[in-house]
């Protein structure tokens, strides 16, 4: 019985370790050359990002009255390559207004939304807001210092999203002694 053991285990062979695979290497200058493009790639990317994205520049025109700053026509310009859909405008004023010698402060503000303002915006073209009819001071001077925020929401090409930009304003006395609005941040 011994024997056959000792037959059976002569029988079988034994396993020799295999080789190693010998990893290649890449030259240096392949490597390099991939992370280059990768980053020529990537920064390209960027560009076209920031060149499609939309953006809007927004401008005031003329004041109808020049006693009241928030009489004065704004225009807005799409100036990003993608066409915009589904404007709405929001128009926001705080101010201080006189009447009759006595002035008037606190709570004295307005907010006009304009849903569906406008269907479509596309590259350089420009549309008038109408947020020039958003204060009503029958005559009164409003002091400077008041605020207008003006908001449009639009959706790009249609998408579902709708993306908000906001534009901020302050009413301060030129010259003139008018007031005339500067855009803030």
């Amino acid at each position: 019985m011994n024997n056959r053991r000792k037959k059976k285990s002569q029988l079988t062979p034994q396993r020799v370790p295999l080789a190693k695979s010998r990893q290649e290497h890449k030259p240096v200058l392949k490597r390099v050359t991939g992370w280059v493009w990768g980053l020529v790639v990537a920064f390209s990317g960027l560009i076209a990002y920031a060149s499609l994205w939309p953006q809007l520049s927004i401008n005031p025109d003329f004041s109808f009255d020049s006693q009241n700053a928030f009489n004065t026509s704004f225009s807005v310009t799409n100036e990003g390559l993608l066409p915009l859909t589904d404007l709405s405008v929001t128009c926001t004023g705080n101010f201080v207004m006189h009447a009759d010698g006595n002035q008037f402060s606190g709570n004295l503000g307005t907010s006009t939304d304009y849903p569906n303002f406008s269907k479509r915006l596309t590259f350089k073209r420009r549309l008038s807001l109408p947020c020039n009819h958003n204060v009503v001071a029958n005559g009164h001077p409003i002091d400077p210092g008041a605020t207008l925020g003006i908001k449009i929401r639009y959706r790009i090409l249609g998408l579902p999203i709708s993306k908000p930009q906001i534009f901020n304003f302050l009413a301060l006395a030129g010259a003139d002694k008018q007031l005339h609005w500067a855009y803030t941040d």
